[in-house]
């Protein structure tokens, strides 16, 4: 009898002993999933709202900045173009023309460096150049090679991200446009995880002051920094804890492309970069910050990819309860577009120094 009891004991004791773990791991796990065990170090005081304009419209982008213009790109209007000034109290508004617009677009993009604007589409695919003092358009590719993701480097170098012809995974390349458009691949800066596709995706940057290359991937904790030859000088990480992408792709039987089977766990949502410092706007809320607040506000975490160091957080605030939906760094201030409104923040003052102290003849790594 006394043998029986001990047994019922221990075998309860075992269940018990189980079950609370199993609880434990469901918490860490949900912990995981919604609160890191990484603390943020939040200095509100980085930003002050200068100015604000209404856009009237929901389908802006960011295209560029320079010559003390801001460049908007309309998803709506593709070759429509909106410049505002500094203050955002001048507005005007230019219509891109091309000298071939019969093609098959699906997905036009406008990329802004003053003097010259591209107009890209990666599934015709198709690049133009122009110039912003006529906004006229000229094609400088329109060969077979298609893209998902581009930036401009050189008024003549594009990087840009595309798919590897047989096993159809992310790989970043250059392309040059002399008297004929070349074009060279990086295989070693995309590192895959599942599947090489979905788990390699990410956000593209260039820093002109810099002469470097920034690739955030949008479901890992990691940056990649090259210089201008794709040559890889170091990986970098976001402060949160995922390594490895949280993702279940699976391929369609009829058509046998790959799509992702479940909401993915999204680290980093959208990054914006001004010559040194990277800015991610995280989709990962870290200990002990309020729940409420990531409702009510976007959270900037801000990186200095010179010298491969985290920096500070801090919040964006929702306007008419629109979360941001795009951002621009410049070397002073933070321009915003929140639901049909555009903001403009200007740095404190530590920051402006930070940004300009930074030459291209004074490079880290």
């Amino acid at each position: 009898m006394e043998l029986k009891k001990t047994i019922k004991t221990l075998v309860l004791t075992a269940l018990i002993a189980i079950g609370i773990i199993t609880a434990l791991y469901v918490s860490s796990d949900d912990i995981m999933a919604h609160e890191n065990p990484f603390i943020r170090r939040f200095m509100q005081s980085s930003i002050t709202k200068t100015a604000e304009t209404d856009l009237k419209n929901y389908s802006f982008y960011f295209a560029g900045a320079g010559n003390g213009k801001i460049f908007l790109g309309n998803n709506q209007a593709p070759l429509q173009i909106v410049t505002l000034d500094s203050t955002l109290e001048k507005r005007e508004q230019y219509t891109i023309q091309l000298d071939r617009d019969d093609l098959p677009f699906r997905s036009i993009q406008v990329k802004i460096v003053p003097p010259y604007f591209y107009v890209m589409d990666g599934t015709v695919p198709v690049i133009y150049k122009g110039n912003i003092s006529d906004w006229k358009a000229k094609i400088i590719m329109n060969e077979n090679h298609y893209f998902s993701k581009a930036v401009i480097i050189d008024s003549d170098v594009i990087a840009f991200r595309t798919q590897q012809f047989d096993s159809k995974e992310n790989i970043i390349g250059i392309f040059t446009f002399k008297d004929s458009v070349k074009v060279k691949f990086a295989d070693d800066i995309l590192e895959k995880q599942i599947d090489g596709i979905f788990d390699t995706d990410g956000m593209l940057h260039y820093s002109k002051e810099l002469e470097r290359l920034i690739y955030l991937y949008y479901y890992r904790n990691q940056f990649i920094v090259t210089n201008d030859n794709l040559k890889v000088l170091y990986r970098g990480n976001t402060i949160d804890t995922t390594t490895r992408a949280k993702l279940k792709p699976i391929q369609i039987k009829n058509s046998g492309e790959m799509k992702l089977g479940a909401q993915p766990y999204t680290v980093n949502l959208k990054s914006t970069v001004s010559n040194n410092l990277l800015f991610v706007n995280s989709g990962l809320r870290g200990r002990f910050e309020d729940g409420q607040m990531w409702k009510k506000a976007s959270v900037i975490d801000m990186y200095d990819i010179a010298n491969n160091t985290y920096l500070s957080s801090f919040y964006l605030y929702n306007f008419d309860d629109y979360k941001m939906t795009d951002f621009l760094a410049t070397k002073t201030d933070l321009y915003v577009i929140i639901g049909h409104h555009l903001q403009k923040f200007k740095f404190r003052q530590n920051l402006i120094h930070r940004i300009s102290n930074t030459k291209s003849d004074n490079k880290a790594f």
